[in-house]
């Protein structure tokens, strides 16, 4: 009985550890001359920035759900897209960047953070709840027909 609590224990403890690093993940990589790092936010930051217009929103997922719903006014840039997108200078590297997919599932906004990072972009965040958060909360979106 002893051992079940300990182990139980551990295990909460892991879980717990898990989800605080999820929620405050900051990755930077020192070897780098930038300052390159970019930060997990959730829905009420992600919104206020909204309003405020000052920053892209880009959406990682695919083509078909981009057309099908995305947040109103954030432009479409899949990992194999990035380079298109860059070179047309659609994406001003000064300015903040919040990169959204579906939401905790979803790993293409990460990728897509990561690969701004690589090319010199400094204001980069990640809306960890993503399309999904952002349409329960009844936020502005658009599509594409």
């Amino acid at each position: 009985m002893e051992k079940k609590y300990i182990i139980g224990c551990i295990i909460i403890i892991g879980v717990v550890i898990g989800i605080n690093r999820i929620i405050n993940y900051k990755h930077s990589d020192n070897n780098n001359k930038h300052n390159t790092s970019y930060i997990i936010i959730g829905l009420d930051e992600a919104k206020s920035k909204y309003d405020e217009g000052e920053y892209i929103f880009i959406d990682a997922r695919s083509e078909i759900f981009y057309y099908n719903g995305h947040i109103k006014g954030s432009k479409n840039i899949s990992i194999n897209s990035i380079d298109n997108f860059i070179n047309k200078k659609e994406i001003l590297i000064n300015r903040g960047i919040i990169v959204y997919c579906n939401g905790s599932e979803c790993s293409s906004s990460y990728l897509i953070a990561n690969e701004l990072v690589k090319r010199g972009f400094q204001k980069i965040e990640v809306f960890y709840g993503g399309w999904n958060d952002w349409v329960k909360a009844g936020y502005p979106i658009e599509t594409i027909k």
